[in-house]
């Protein structure tokens, strides 16, 4: 999903991290 191909480890942190990541991003810059 997107840029990046997230193996199948941890998906639970990679969920976290991506929607951390996503919420600062739509908060830094509107897309």
């Amino acid at each position: 999903m997107g840029m990046w191909d997230i193996e199948p480890y941890d998906n639970d942190a990679a969920a976290d991290w991506l929607g951390d990541l996503m919420d600062s991003t739509k908060l830094g810059e509107a897309w």
